[in-house]
């Protein structure tokens, strides 16, 4: 009779060893991958089995056809988000198939027979009116250390358009404050890409009493914004945040708020249209953004770094002076999910 082989002990030494070693992968790669296979655990879970005991022999084509099926309909992940969890679980069989054909071959097979859902039908990133965004960055309550945390964060990420998985590893050291009430950050994209962006005066200040305030502005190596134990948040603690204080607009306000699902990225959505409702050319957007590829913005020529200053500081006065801060104090910190192993975490 066959033994079955658990995953574990492999997927343990590809994100730990083999990923970051043998092919260089950057952090935020790795990172995803763990979130993919956080939620793979938590999908076997629920039907009560831990983490040790899962094998490669339970991970077949009907069983990885419902996980993928479980994230979209039961967590509302969007065809690319569903895409991105099959190419981890694709890359892990791999790996996997060098290391134990036979024990692997159940998932490699199954995962071969997985097709790639079609983006062009995932449905557009729903994005927050000013009156929608004013009551959403609100709704934290500054009297605590996670309520002061996120309702910086939430500042930070309309001021910035910077993605979710850039949020999360943005560090002190990347912060820059200049003399005329501004900042600039150094933003860790894609691939591997930096790009550089002002932070206007509003949010560079709040930005600065929040650091001042944890003690970490000379602590360069410092996250900005830390999970409990001051490491980097994830992005799944990005989207559990998001999910609370959407909660919390919803019902204070069930006239607004109408889209189905308001992800991290809708708030980069949401940068995005208030600038292109302020004036602010695709070109400017484009390259305040980060994106790689735009075709609506390819008529553009490049733009001087004074003039794109200059339209992002309207944008920025035309919201921020209408938006009065609030003081805040320190609670306590988010707590780990159980029945994760540590090295997923």
């Amino acid at each position: 009779m066959k033994t079955e082989t658990a995953i574990l002990p492999h997927l343990q030494h590809w994100v730990g060893e083999y990923l970051p070693n043998a092919e260089g992968k950057k952090p935020n790669t790795i990172r995803s991958y763990k979130d993919t296979w956080r939620l793979v655990i938590k999908y076997f879970l629920k039907e009560n089995i831990n983490a040790d005991d899962i094998t490669y022999e339970m991970l077949t084509y009907p069983r990885l056809m419902d996980f993928l099926s479980w994230i979209e309909k039961d967590r509302g992940c969007k065809a690319g988000t569903r895409n991105s969890r099959l190419a981890a679980i694709s890359k892990f069989a791999d790996y996997s198939i060098r290391q134990d054909f036979d024990a692997a071959s159940t998932l490699y097979k199954a995962i071969s027979n997985i097709p790639y859902k079609d983006k062009a039908d995932a449905t557009e990133r729903a994005h927050f009116t000013k009156d929608e965004l004013q009551i959403f960055l609100d709704c934290p309550t500054p009297k605590s250390n996670m309520g002061m945390r996120d309702h910086v964060l939430l500042q930070f990420m309309y001021a910035t358009g910077m993605r979710a998985d850039e949020v999360c590893v943005a560090k002190v050291g990347d912060v820059k404050f200049l003399t005329d009430g501004k900042a600039s950050i150094t933003v860790h994209g894609k691939g591997g890409n930096t790009r550089r962006i002002k932070i206007f005066n509003e949010p560079a200040l709040v930005l600065k009493k929040y650091l001042r305030y944890r003690g970490i502005e000379n602590q360069p190596d410092a996250f900005i914004f830390p999970s409990p134990r001051n490491k980097g948040m994830s992005v799944k603690c990005l989207e559990e945040v998001f999910s609370k204080y959407l909660k919390k607009a919803r019902e204070a306000h069930p006239d607004l708020f109408k889209e189905p699902s308001y992800p991290p990225h809708s708030m980069r959505h949401t940068t995005a249209m208030h600038m292109l409702e302020a004036g602010v050319p695709l070109a400017v957007i484009k390259q305040f953004l980060g994106h790689k590829h735009l075709a609506t913005t390819e008529i553009y020529a490049k733009l001087s770094s004074e003039t794109v200053n200059k339209k992002l500081e309207n944008w920025n006065k035309e919201f921020w002076s209408t938006y009065i801060d609030e003081p805040f104090d320190p609670e306590e910190t988010l707590k780990g999910a159980d029945g994760i192993p540590d090295f997923l975490k």
